[in-house]
């Protein structure tokens, strides 16, 4: 107040404003300083899972050091492709006339050889190059040859959707300091024998669609990179190959026998130096009846198998395996007893279905269901258990399987307990009868269930006989959004064979 007007002069105090100002500063200290005590190979691995190469750039602002290594990573897309987060594709999509596109491709080979050349020797972590149809195959084997005169940690090349087209191996034959290689497309890979060490630092391969010039291709590649340890494979098995080539081969230089030695009917791994294996074998119209997988990994710790094509597997019992998911669509004894050695397991419905459908004609040939003694392995070590349930028909076979993983402490039923279409086409008797496994009343600790929406009346008197016989049980977790009051209070309700047994819903 000023004393001689009388009148009131209001003034923000100073050093409020200060405070506020300098924790601010403090604030985004802080930030700076979680980033810079980053180490550089976090910092790249996680800016390299970013798939989305303009996300990517956009990290470079939260530190000058981060900013850096942003600089060593290089993204390169070809004009008129765009990127689907979804489908994790690229898809060609131009209303340009011919001469306009083939200005803009010459605008983007021009500008990828100007970047390079600014660096003037500059590591590279990360090289990633996407090609649409337009490419220019001479430009892009002297981007890569300029390329292989930086070092190069990680390289991906990809290739757009729906777009088969050729690309030689021969080319990078010479990127020795290659720590993980990406090669998404019709990339034809032709690796020969040889006592020589292709890639002396390789530790991650993903092949990703592309075409095997002969059944040892990728046995030689393998073998030539002595510290691998993961191996990512993913194969589209094609029912018409006259259908392909008619319809969708784009490069006239593709001889006629490439897309018929991409038909590999034994598909072999080997590495002492392998740990983890990720197999994805799809076929489009089940027209591949025959086809074997080899595997020889003591070292193997992880595995994942999607397969609908394979009808033999051998694997050499991998020592050290501790986790396997399976997604078969045939059945195979070999390729579970070899896996049962594991701690964690993951099982489809289609796996499940197709073990029970064993099972059923097993009992119709033989009237007696004691033959799954013989047909379902023991897992002795098993601790996790990840499975999905068709409908009610699997509920008795998942209690017979359950005997044979007698240490099992935690499962999780992926997909709820039954599929609504299940239960109108079948007869629902839960097993209220059933003797419970031997796990249920010495090991088990907890069960999930996942993905219900509605609880349906199987459904609770199946959830009845889980709490009423796990006698060990710790924690019982349902996923029910929908589910409603009274089902809750009945489910809460239920007898329990364990009395340190807590039930939650979320």
């Amino acid at each position: 107040m000023n004393l001689r007007s009388g009148n009131v002069v209001s003034k923000r105090p100073k050093h409020s404003s200060s405070a506020a100002a300098h924790n601010n500063v403090i604030k985004q200290e802080e930030k700076k300083n979680f980033f810079n005590k980053l180490p550089d190979d976090l910092i790249t691995k996680i800016i390299s899972l970013i798939s989305d190469a303009r996300d990517a750039k956009r990290t470079c602002i939260l530190s000058k050091r981060w900013n850096y290594i942003c600089a060593s990573i290089l993204y390169f897309v070809m004009p008129f492709l765009r990127y689907n987060k979804k489908m994790n594709e690229f898809f060609y999509y131009s209303n340009k006339s011919v001469s306009s596109s083939k200005k803009q491709v010459k605008k983007f080979h021009d500008s990828v050889d100007k970047v390079l050349a600014l660096r003037h020797g500059m590591p590279i972590q990360k090289f990633f190059l996407c090609l649409s149809i337009d490419y220019d195959s001479n430009c892009v084997l002297n981007l890569l040859r300029t390329v292989n005169h930086f070092p190069v940690q990680q390289l991906e090349l990809r290739l757009a959707a729906y777009y088969e087209f050729m690309f030689y191996w021969n080319i990078l034959e010479k990127f020795n300091t290659l720590i993980e290689l990406t090669l998404n497309g019709k990339f034809l890979l032709d690796v020969r024998e040889c006592d020589s060490v292709l890639f002396p630092s390789l530790k991650k391969l993903n092949l990703i669609y592309v075409v095997y010039a002969s059944e040892h291709t990728l046995m030689n590649l393998i073998s030539q990179c002595p510290v691998l340890e993961e191996l990512s494979v993913k194969k589209h098995f094609y029912w018409n190959i006259n259908y392909l080539k008619n319809n969708y081969l784009k490069n006239n230089d593709l001889e006629n026998n490439d897309l018929e030695n991409n038909y590999l009917e034994t598909f072999k791994v080997s590495s002492v130096s392998l740990k983890r294996l990720s197999l994805s074998l799809i076929d489009y119209n089940s027209a591949v009846m025959v086809h074997e997988v080899f595997v020889d990994a003591p070292n193997l710790e992880y595995i994942y198998i999607l397969d609908e094509v394979t009808s033999k597997y051998h694997m050499k019992e991998p020592l050290s395996l501790v986790e396997a998911h399976v997604d078969v669509y045939r059945r195979n004894l070999e390729l579970f007893t070899s896996l049962s050695s594991v701690k964690i397991l993951t099982l489809t419905c289609q796996t499940i279905s197709v073990e029970y459908m064993l099972i059923l004609r097993m009992i119709y040939a033989f009237n007696t269901i004691d033959g799954l003694t013989w047909a379902t392995p023991l897992f002795l070590n098993l601790v996790k258990l990840l499975i999905g349930i068709n409908g009610t028909s699997d509920w008795e076979f998942l209690l017979v399987l359950l005997n044979h993983m007698p240490n099992l402490e935690r499962i999780t039923f992926t997909d709820g307990l039954v599929h609504v279409d299940q239960i109108r086409n079948q007869n629902c008797n839960p097993p209220v009868e059933t003797p419970p496994p031997s796990c249920f009343l010495s090991k088990l600790k907890e069960i999930t269930i996942l993905n219900m929406v509605d609880l349906l009346w199987e459904e609770f008197a199946f959830t009845k006989y889980l709490l009423n016989n796990a006698t060990k049980l710790e924690i019982f977790k349902l996923n029910a959004p929908k589910i409603n009051p009274w089902q809750r209070a009945d489910i809460l309700s239920f007898s329990r064979g364990s009395k340190f047994c807590r039930v939650e819903f979320f």
